[in-house]
């Protein structure tokens, strides 16, 4: 793994950045522009909200769907290699 010296050089937080940017480009135009309510979940969760078949075209869920799984295994492997490193936070940090 590549030493990692700021958040933003991890790829599971650009990945999620990119999810995040395409959900708010398909937000803004269709259905969507005109469901405020929808709008503003789908922005506030990105990838939480079960999607519509009437907003979104198959082919747009199963690309955001994809990216969505992929940024998921990509934070939980994170996740694992931080809780078998030795790093610790200032919370964990042994006495």
């Amino acid at each position: 793994m590549a030493k990692i010296e700021r958040f933003e050089d991890m790829l599971s937080w650009q990945k999620s950045r990119e999810l995040t940017r395409r959900v708010y480009n398909l937000s803004k135009s269709g259905e969507f522009a005109r469901d405020f309510e929808l709008r503003g979940q789908m922005r506030s969760a990105s990838i939480s909200i079960a999607l519509d078949q009437s907003y979104i075209t198959p082919v747009e869920f199963e690309n955001l769907s994809s990216n969505a799984i992929e940024v998921g295994r990509l934070v939980s492997g994170f996740m694992g290699y931080l809780q078998k490193s030795d790093l610790r936070g200032n919370k964990f940090k042994r006495a």
